[in-house]
């Protein structure tokens, strides 16, 4: 952001789990919401992918780097078998998160919509092998949580395998 709004500043706070970055200026905000961003509640407001974002393919890639390492997971699933997942309690979200998958030649499942302690979230998962393989390769998540459970699903597949 420094680099972006050269002369504005910017705080960060760490929080469990999470980062809040902050700054005063009323330009900054103008321009992020300019941008396609949106404020308040992103449920309420049914947020989507902003439009200029599927415009370039490397955009796409890193939003849904972002995206998957703060919103998504990878887990074991049946055998040796890895799973993508991701779930928010947003549905507009969850469409235009399917939208990017399949325009950057994924093959996510359909959305299914999850009722669980009185609130529902809605969720798609990418599950064919070859596929989670190449979106580790070319998205390239940096979360770290992220990158060992993948490795090790992988080191027990081969193992299985």
């Amino acid at each position: 952001m420094n680099s972006v709004f050269s002369g504005y500043k910017f705080s960060v706070q760490e929080r469990p789990d999470e980062l809040f970055l902050s700054n005063v200026s009323v330009f900054v905000g103008e321009q992020l919401i300019y941008s396609g961003l949106k404020h308040g509640n992103k449920v309420k407001n049914k947020i989507t992918i902003p439009s200029w974002i599927f415009k370039k393919k490397s955009y796409l890639i890193r939003f849904i780097r972002g995206f998957f390492d703060t919103d998504g997971c990878v887990y074991n699933k049946y055998g040796p078998y890895a799973q993508i997942q991701i779930k928010l309690a947003c549905e507009e979200t969850v469409k235009s998160i399917r939208d990017a998958l399949i325009i950057l030649r994924f093959n996510p499942t359909k959305i299914q919509r999850e009722l669980y302690a009185g609130l529902y979230s809605w969720k798609v998962y990418l599950v064919r092998q070859d596929e989670i393989k190449r979106f580790f390769r070319e998205i390239s998540p940096m979360n770290h949580k992220h990158q060992r459970r993948f490795k090790e699903i992988m080191a027990k597949r081969d193992k299985y395998l």
